[in-house]
Order: C-alpha cells, then structure tokens, then sequence
C-alpha cells in the first residue's frame, strides 16, 4: 500500500465535489473508476464512496465484500440510501452535505489499510515460445518458498496446462470444469484444499484434459479475489487473447508480465501485445529472455516495446530435462529462480509486502 490512504469514490457528479471535500479534509487521495472496472482500486483502496445510484452496477460487477465501504447521498434519498448499504454490505450511509463532518470522522476511523493482503501477477507471452508459463510456474513455487500461501491459475484451455508442467497431472482436486459459485465469490481456504498441489504447497488450478472449455471471467477473478483476500500470492498464466476474460483478469491484478524474446520478430509481436495490455491493466513491465542472436540487448527490447525492462534472464540448460522428467523443479542458482524472485520482489514494491 501507498503511505497516504486513498478513497475509490463512485458517485454521481452532483456529490463529486462533496466527496472530494470529504476526501481531502480526512487525508485521503481520491480515485475514480467506474464500477465495471475498478476491481484493482476496489481491492487497493483504504475506504470506498458509493452512491446510491451506483449500487445496482456495484452489485452486477460482482465485487467481493470488503470493509471500508461507505453509501453516501443527497437529501431525499431517506430508505433507498439505506437499502443501498445493507445491500453491498456498507458499514455506514451518510446525507451530504449535511453529515460531512460525520464522513470525515468515519473516514479517519479506517485511515488504517484494509486491502487485501496478497499480490495478483498476470504473466503473459508477447509471442508464442516465450516461456511465459514456466515462469508463471516458478513465480508461483518462489512465492511458497518464501513462506507465503501460492495460488497459480491457468487459462489457457488449450495450452499444455500447467499441472502437467509441475508434475502434478494425476493428483485428484478440483479443475476449473468443476468450479461452481455461490453468489460469484469463492472461500479461500475450501479452494485450497480442494486444489492438487506441486512443491511447496503451490496450489494448483488448471483445466480438466479432454475436456476443454473456456474459463468464465467471474470464475477467475473471483479465484483471483479469494486467494489475494486471504493474503496469498495470486499467479495467473493469461493466454495470448484479447477477449473478455484476459482483459478482467490484467485490469484486476496488480502487476502484468509480458515475456519476450531477444529477436526482431520478437519484438514485433511483443509490441503489438504490448500496445492491447496498456489500454486496460494498470502497470505492465516486461521480462526479455535471451539469447539475442542478432545482439539486442535487453534494454533495447524495452524501449521497442515501450515497457519498464523488469528483469533480463536467459535459457537453464537443465529445463527442458526436467520437465520431461517429473516436472519443474527451480535450481538453486537456476535463471529461472531469479527472474521469478525479481518478479516477486518487483510486485511486492508496487503492492505492498505479503502480509
């Protein structure tokens, strides 16, 4: 979390000026966003403003319970302002301007960060071959060694699937075929332990094979939702797609991933992946894996790119064997570990440290 707490205010434009007095006069800074597509603020924020007129949308997005939340409104609103806070949950419903000194209070009362705990990473390939998956593997079995709870998502239904690149294909648990939603949330804790699991506990959801079927948008942010809320750390393999699940889960998560290699052709098409990303997730970085053939280096690939050059790793020798093998299993000295670690430590700086 930022040291200065921020407020997400939802509300019509006649309380805009209102809430951002509120806002101010309790230390806050104030963010906007829309809510079918403020899961990312929804999660960061330390206090969140709703209107009455936004709840219905609030609702249908399909947000997770959180504290902080406050329904505000304009004289006159009387029942329906308090149906609106009973319906989200919301701790308090105010009348503005009239009870601003009362928002200010409550809003100093919860200056304490309540976002969730965890980290969400989206790692995505800028071209096909990029290694995108295995590195969204070892983020994954980094993020167990370092003691925290590990939850890795796979979404590509077509894809290899990422229990058979950990090893772990014929281990009994739940596939995403099998995933079912109360009221579009899941419990944390029942999803672990109904999820196979590869080394160290990294739990595991993938595809059912032989039966393929595209993952629903509500069914992958809420895992996403669950594991983040219970102080985990969230690893999601997002397949090279614009539709309508891609684009929730980068808009959610706090840090995107894109792989590319050292080659022209590359960087053509990382380009291209990177130009979709930057419309809808909030901080994109890249990770360039060599070798470069031609001899660009990986702070050339970047600026091609117009990304941050998050980390440079280059082929482990070892990894193909291993993966015929058993599964991936990260050296101690592997390219693969310090990449991942960078990435881990790179999102723990933009999120906040796992608590």
């Amino acid at each position: 979390m930022t040291e200065t707490p921020r407020v997400l205010a939802m509300v019509a434009p006649e309380l805009a000026d209102d809430v951002e007095r509120v806002a101010a006069a309790s230390g806050y800074q104030m963010m906007r966003a829309r809510p079918d597509h403020c899961r990312r603020e929804w999660a960061e924020a330390t206090a969140v403003l709703i209107d009455a007129s936004t709840v219905e949308e609030t609702l249908a997005a399909g947000l997770p319970r959180r504290s902080g939340l406050m329904v505000v409104g304009v004289s006159g609103d009387g029942p329906t302002m308090w149906r609106s806070a009973l319906a989200l949950g919301a701790g308090h419903g105010f009348v503005l301007p009239d009870d601003e000194h009362a928002v200010v209070q409550a809003l100093s009362r919860i200056r304490r960060p309540t976002g969730p705990a965890g980290i969400a990473i989206a790692v995505i390939a800028g071209h096909g071959g990029a290694g995108a998956s295995t590195l969204a593997a070892g983020i994954g079995l980094v993020a167990c060694e370092r003691g925290h709870g590990g939850l890795l998502l796979d979404l590509d239904e077509l894809g290899g699937g990422q229990d058979l690149l950990l090893g772990v294909e014929d281990h009994s648990g739940l596939r995403w075929q099998e995933l079912t939603l109360e009221g579009g949330q899941v419990v944390a804790e029942s999803l672990h332990t109904a999820l196979p699991h590869a080394a160290g506990g990294l739990a595991v959801l993938a595809g059912r094979r032989g039966a393929p079927a595209p993952v629903r948008p509500e069914a992958a942010l809420a895992a996403i939702d669950a594991a983040r809320g219970n102080g985990d750390v969230v690893v999601v393999d997002v397949p090279r797609r614009g539709d309508e699940v891609v684009s929730a889960v980068v808009e959610a998560v706090d840090l995107v991933v894109l792989v590319c290699g050292a080659t022209i052709r590359a960087c053509a098409a990382g380009r291209e992946m990177a130009s979709r990303l930057s419309t809808r997730a909030g901080r994109v970085e890249v990770v360039v894996r060599g070798p470069s053939p031609g001899g660009l280096r990986a702070g050339q690939v970047a600026q091609v790119l117009g990304l941050p050059l998050l980390a440079a790793t280059r082929p482990d020798t070892r990894l193909a064997r291993d993966l015929e093998s058993g599964g991936l299993m990260l050296a101690r000295r592997s390219p693969l570990r310090r990449c991942a670690a960078a990435v881990l430590d790179r999102a723990e700086v933009l999120r906040g440290p796992v608590r």
